[in-house]
């Protein structure tokens, strides 16, 4: 984690570090971007989760068991996808 390497961090609504300046210096210095998300965001966001992610889902699944059969005894790893 640093400038060179940034993280994301979504925070839940619940956390109020973007309204204290210290901690959201802090972050950027070391490269973590702080994005805060509203509360309750559920009905906001579930088509995405329905449009997208169930289909990403089930092809993503599809493609692993199809790599993983013709590659028997590998594991897939972050590298591999």
């Amino acid at each position: 984690m640093s400038a060179q390497d940034p993280v994301l961090l979504n925070a839940d609504g619940h956390i109020h570090t973007p309204k204290n300046k210290d901690v959201t210096d802090i972050a950027t210095e070391h490269g973590v971007a702080i994005i805060n998300l509203p509360t309750h965001p559920t009905q906001k966001i579930q088509p995405l989760d329905v449009g997208f992610m169930a289909s990403f889902q089930i092809y993503y699944a599809r493609e692993i068991k199809t790599w993983l059969g013709r590659n028997p005894g590998r594991v897939v790893s972050p590298f591999i996808v």
